[in-house]
């Protein structure tokens, strides 16, 4: 009776896991992506020609890299310091793109730590 339990509990973990994944791949891409998304999964439609990044400049980041040809970067500059470094995402080709940057806080002796950021994006066509 135990073994049963902890069979059908264990398989219904898996079925909640599953749709916690599914879900988190159906996001549309957000105008703009921040820190905050960090870990997320968005789905760049073929109508979403472009979206952004802007990273706190509470951290000194190293420039985003991104794994899989399905966007690109471009660093957006600013007159004035807006407060965020940021960088435009356009869409390539279909597929999936893994945009990775790590940060170390900027300042002298804070409390703050380094940050890693990742976000990973399905393109469609």
């Amino acid at each position: 009776m135990i073994l049963v339990t902890l069979l059908v509990l264990g398989s219904a973990g898996l079925a909640a896991g599953e749709r916690s994944s599914a879900t988190t791949a159906k996001r549309v891409l957000p105008a703009v992506i921040t820190q905050s998304d960090s870990g997320k999964t968005f789905a760049m439609r073929r109508t979403t020609r472009s979206s952004s990044l802007r990273l706190s400049n509470k951290w000194i980041w190293t420039q985003p890299f991104v794994r899989g040809g399905a966007v690109s970067l471009t660093p957006i500059k600013y007159e004035s310091n807006p407060g965020f470094k940021a960088w435009a995402i356009r869409r390539r080709a279909a597929g999936t793109a893994t945009i990775k940057a790590y940060g170390r806080p900027n300042c002298d002796a804070c409390v703050m730590r380094p940050r890693s950021f990742s976000v990973k994006l399905t393109v469609t066509r």
